[in-house]
């Protein structure tokens, strides 16, 4: 497969991703790594992107191919080095493991053999605890989370498992589950009729995995974590072509996720308007891409904010309506909304939390019912020169 570097892809559409299949990201001297699977019936790839503020992407060349269909990888950083772990489908219709290292995180040598044969892993991910690797997969049979351990990366031991919970209402099946570890606390963040975050307990000595309650769900394929330095967890959420890049921080309900403000380093602000008595201001502007628009509404009913075909509506009793399927109920006198305008996708924080929504629509962003409200907006680096 022909190498075409291609600079400033965005989030949301980055050539051959595919946000349901399993992907890695890595963070290493100040850059952002993503390693996704690629495949043909006969040939497979591992994709390499590299980004500096988790939006706009850059090709590199393809970390691995092989003349197989490849699964799924996973990737952690040891001494400066990058260990890529991936799957290659097998005539068995099982998967076998396989390991590439990079020194300088741009070229990747393999080993010429499979470490693992015949293996019920799939979507791998890789963590550490106590000294010891772990590579896990997707659940596969009841409650039971296929696993291996390892001293080295290289000689794994299997050590399956067992999933179950402390609250009657969570189900135990985990799709993809991914665990990571932020504010003294440990979550596992998993794949079922959406994304979603859970308080958890890993006991590595007994091979169990409890949850202890949902902090966070919403709409996504697949979700993945990474730490950027000493305890600054980010997740990337996958949806059709897009990666979303999301900060984790401390709130009093749990985890909350905002867009990476990383990626604002290099904004420009085109408007500033808060509310001025006997002032008037517009309510609607024409859609852009690479927009981000920071808004604070009253919270009144039937005060509503729209972009193309996605409208956030509040209702009785403060409850929001966001794009009429997903209701949720707000406590503070006002509501703020950032919207970051992509086009054919518009990401919406509130609440704490993160929703990445495709749209059909062109047409314009408008408030609706407000006469009174504040409104920031911003270019994000890409469209002009800095």
């Amino acid at each position: 497969m022909a190498n075409n570097i291609i600079n400033s892809i965005k989030f949301n559409n980055i050539p051959f991703f595919d946000g349901t299949k399993g992907f890695a990201v890595i963070y290493l001297s100040g850059e952002f790594h993503l390693f996704f699977p690629y495949s043909t019936f006969t040939k497979g790839w591992i994709m390499h992107f590299r980004s500096t503020d988790g939006y706009e992407w850059e090709q590199m060349d393809e970390a691995v191919f092989v003349k197989k269909s490849v699964d799924s990888c996973s990737a952690y950083i040891q001494n400066g080095k990058i260990y890529l772990h991936y799957l290659t489908k097998n005539i068995f219709g099982k998967t076998d493991l396989h390991l590439a290292v990079s020194k300088d995180g741009e070229n990747f040598q393999g080993y010429p053999n499979a470490l693992l044969k015949n293996t019920a892993l799939k979507d791998i991910k890789c963590f550490y605890s106590n000294g010891m690797r772990y590579l896990i997969g997707s659940e596969t049979n009841g409650d039971i989370i296929p696993a291996y351990s390892s001293i080295d990366g290289a000689e794994w031991v299997k050590c399956d498992i067992t999933c179950n919970t402390t609250e009657q209402n969570m189900v135990t099946y985990l799709g993809a589950p991914s665990p990571f570890v932020a504010y003294d606390g440990s979550y596992v963040a998993y794949s079922m009729c959406g994304v979603h975050i859970a308080k958890s307990q890993f006991d590595l000595t007994e091979n169990t995995l409890t949850l202890q309650g949902e902090v966070q769900g919403f709409s996504a394929d697949t979700i993945r974590s990474t730490m950027v330095g000493e305890g600054k967890p980010m997740l990337f959420v996958a949806k059709g072509n897009a990666l979303v890049s999301l900060e984790v921080y401390p709130t009093e309900k749990g985890l909350g996720l905002r867009l990476y403000r990383e990626m604002l380093k290099g904004a420009r602000k085109l408007v500033d308007k808060g509310v001025e008595e006997g002032k008037t201001q517009p309510t609607e502007w024409m859609r852009e891409s690479d927009i981000l628009h920071l808004f604070s509404l009253p919270k009144e009913q039937g005060v509503s904010l729209g972009a193309g075909d996605v409208s956030v509506v509040i209702g009785e009793s403060g409850k929001l309506s966001i794009t009429g399927e997903e209701d949720i109920y707000m406590d503070e006198a006002n509501l703020d909304i950032t919207l970051l305008d992509m086009g054919d996708m518009v990401v919406l924080e509130l609440n704490d939390c993160v929703y990445p929504i495709f749209t059909l629509q062109s047409g314009s962003v408008k408030v609706g019912g407000a006469q009174d409200f504040s409104h920031e907006c911003y270019r994000v680096r890409g469209n002009y020169e800095l």
